[in-house]
């Protein structure tokens, strides 16, 4: 979902000539499979993922001046993929979370610490000759690291989303949008929902998209995969 985020800057870049193209660690598919495997298979799709992008970066030669790269290249704690990203080619680094603050503190697994995603942060912008930050907070920490830092928001393309007709129906639906990381803070409000439905006059529906979704007391409960059709 995070690529989304370059693709409209892409479009309005090809509009002035400038070609932008994506290259994703993951493909839709590979990312099915690694979020729903366990971590013999997670590590296997990693591999292979890994290898196909080194090949793919390598092959991209003098074709491409200038790398953006959207929070980091690799789930790996090593530094090769964004190395072989960057080399003889200028950088734009984009950060759009605090991706920095990881394992029990954010609600994700306490390994996620051993992806060095801190050190990779760091070692992104200080080679950077821009970084581009999504809000305040990130602009004031990536700061650190380089000066040359602006604000860009992830922003919505109106032109692309039919405005949905909003009114009074049988079935109260209740919205949720995530991950599979923040889903961990969708359960703690279990009790308060379930309170909510019991004191309803109609009944209510929860919708659940892009992680796990609690299992409730007189709630109806729908999980949904994350993506940009959908969205639309």
């Amino acid at each position: 979902a995070f690529r989304v985020r370059l693709e409209l800057p892409g479009r309005a870049l090809a509009a002035h000539g400038i070609a932008f193209e994506l290259l994703p660690l993951f493909s839709s598919a590979d990312a099915q499979r690694f979020r729903g495997a366990g971590a013999a298979r997670r590590a296997g799709v990693l591999v292979s993922a890994r290898r196909r992008l080194k090949r793919d970066l390598r092959e991209l030669g003098e074709t491409i001046s200038t790398t953006l790269i959207q929070r980091h290249v690799d789930l790996a704690p090593f530094l090769t993929l964004e190395k072989t990203a960057i080399a003889g080619r200028r950088l734009v680094y984009d950060v759009d979370d605090a991706i920095w603050l990881t394992g029990r503190e954010t609600g994700g697994h306490f390994l996620s610490l051993f992806k060095g995603t801190t050190r990779k942060v760091r070692w992104l912008a200080e080679r950077a000759e821009q970084v581009i930050a999504g809000n305040e907070v990130l602009a004031e920490y990536l700061v650190r690291y380089n000066d040359a830092v602006t604000i860009v928001p992830s922003l919505v393309d109106p032109t692309a989303y039919t405005v949905r007709l909003h009114e009074e129906r049988e079935i109260v639906t209740l919205g949720w949008i995530g991950s599979p990381t923040t889903a961990s803070f969708l359960q703690r409000l279990a009790p308060i929902l379930e309170r909510f439905a019991e004191k309803s006059p109609r009944p209510v529906r929860l919708m659940v998209v892009g992680g796990s979704a609690p299992r409730l007391a007189r709630v109806e409960v729908r999980e949904q995969a994350w993506s940009l059709e959908a969205e639309r």
